[in-house]
């Protein structure tokens, strides 16, 4: 965490330095650049001319730069980088690369790279790259995946690719609504656009209740959801789209999932209010829409059952007096091997 902390801080530093310095330059240019200087002409036989891979396309200081190192550079920049290449271009990340060098090269000045400190990051560094690169190569060993591993997963997983076309209605309710004087309560004198007031738990169940009834009378579910509900969607006529298997809280998917279509729900209670649904229809996603979602899932256990294998031929061991923190997972951790995909269309 400290060396991506200070990574982002080089970065920054110079990133303001080379814009600082580069408007500082073209101010320059503009001020001082003769009358009569004109652009290099685009059709020249210089301009024409391909740059060789052995040929010098920047120095810094005795430090050459060919440009078949400058693509090796850029190559292998880390993705955070790399993203910032595409959009400074070659002479944006040239001129950022060379104020690094310059730093890099005041540090060795300073033998700052014989300190302690740079020893124990370059080495924790050093581990992280072989890692990441042992994945990637992990992914390359893995090879493709046939067409017959995706369709068998299909086949046998149709439960996961069931989707409805859903529609709703939300009630929100506050369990402080009826304390007199409480925060709820002062908050109910300023209604919002869908109620008067904030409704209590047993209010919002007795209006979902009356408008399943309204809409098992006849009444538009598109229309009351306009009109009544309190969510996202009550512009579009509490139109969800299509939504998969554990899109929801398990709670809601057995019930929307059980659902006939044109079929109204009773009141789903979730922490916040009720919702009633209503499914307009029911479809199974085809193979060709989930094969990539398949295929991504197919290698993501493949990797998590490659890296487990990996993780136990190490054994591990923790001395409890130290660590006598309860149990957690920690962020960046190696996970282990994932199930197989379960949420399509994601």
């Amino acid at each position: 965490m400290q060396g991506k902390r200070i990574n982002l801080i080089v970065f920054a530093l110079v990133l303001g330095v080379a814009t600082s310095g580069s408007m500082a330059l073209r101010a320059q240019d503009e001020t001082q650049a003769p009358a009569a200087s004109k652009p290099a002409d685009s059709g020249s036989a210089d301009a024409q001319t391909p740059v060789g891979p052995d040929e010098v396309v920047m120095t810094i200081g005795d430090t050459k730069i060919t440009r078949k190192d400058f693509d090796a550079i850029t190559q292998a920049l880390p993705p955070e980088a790399a993203t910032a290449f595409t959009t400074m271009g070659k002479k944006g990340f040239a001129e950022r690369y060379a104020n690094l060098v310059s730093l890099a090269k005041e540090g060795e000045k300073q033998k700052i790279d014989e300190s302690p400190v740079f020893e124990r990051m370059a080495a924790f560094q050093r581990m992280m790259l072989l890692a990441q690169l042992t994945v990637s190569q992990i992914l390359v060993n893995m090879g493709p995946l046939s067409g017959d591993e995706v369709s068998y997963y299909y086949t046998t997983h149709q439960l996961d690719f069931q989707q409805v076309k859903l529609r709703g209605i939300y009630i929100p309710f506050s369990n402080d609504a009826a304390k007199p004087g409480s925060r709820a309560d002062a908050k109910s004198k300023q209604p919002t656009p869908k109620s008067a007031k904030q409704l209590t738990e047993a209010e919002a169940k007795a209006k979902a209740d009356a408008l399943r009834n309204r809409v098992k009378a006849g009444e538009s579910m598109a229309t009351l959801a306009k009109k009544e509900s309190d969510h996202p969607t009550a512009a579009n006529g509490g139109d969800f789209g299509f939504v998969r298997r554990g899109q929801f809280a398990q709670q809601i998917d057995s019930v929307i999932f059980n659902l006939e279509p044109k079929q109204i729900s009773l009141p789903v209670k979730d922490r916040f209010g009720f919702f009633i649904f209503q499914v307009d229809e029911k479809r199974v996603q085809s193979l060709e829409d989930a094969k990539a979602i398949i295929e991504n899932g197919l290698r993501q256990q493949r990797v998590g059952e490659m890296l487990n294998k990996v993780q136990s031929q190490q054994e591990v061991t923790y001395n409890p007096r130290f660590f006598d923190e309860p149990e957690a997972t920690l962020p960046g951790a190696l996970p282990a091997a994932p199930t197989a995909p379960g949420n399509p269309g994601k």
